[in-house]
């Protein structure tokens, strides 16, 4: 373990400052290969926009995860504006409950499920974030695959600690 205050210091910053440059050069060969468009992957979508297809989108990732019926290839997405639509409201809670566990876990110490919820939400950022990017499924179960690997492995821990119980 490194502590942030280790990390932050001069010495430590240094190595990972290195790690800068390859991406700055990735970042301007794409844009010299793919054009301008290759940076603005938003989408047409506005920030009220953006923010409501954000959270209604991990929530139905979310379900997804847990109860895949019925599978498609394609999902209609209605955009949406209104923060006091039901839909929004609903996800937002699971959203705001999901970030709880995930502080709950933190400060409790629990960091190895802590660290596989945030695994989900990491792999789950990119088709969150960049809507509309490359292609046209906003929302597709493809996405899902490997923040799923997440709650597989939580039950593969809870099944083990179960076995290892003496009720069991």
């Amino acid at each position: 373990k490194v502590p942030l205050r280790a990390f932050l210091q001069r010495d430590a910053a240094k190595r990972y400052l290195l790690f800068a440059v390859p991406t700055l050069v990735y970042f301007f060969l794409r844009r010299a290969a793919l054009g301008e468009s290759s940076i603005s992957t938003f989408g047409g979508f506005n920030v009220i926009e953006r923010l409501y297809a954000f959270f209604t989108f991990f929530a139905q990732y979310l379900i997804k995860t847990f109860y895949p019926h019925p599978l498609s290839n394609y999902y209609s997405f209605e955009g949406s504006g209104s923060f006091f639509h039901f839909v929004f409201l609903g996800s937002l809670a699971l959203g705001v409950a999901f970030a709880g566990a995930i502080f709950a876990l933190l400060y409790t110490r629990r960091t190895q499920l802590a660290f596989w919820l945030i695994w989900f939400v990491l792999f789950l950022a990119p088709p969150l974030i960049f809507l509309g990017g490359r292609g046209d499924a906003l929302f597709a179960e493809r996405y899902i695959f490997l923040p799923s690997l997440c709650f597989s492995v939580l039950a593969a821990l809870a099944l083990g600690r179960a076995m290892r119980s003496p009720s069991f």
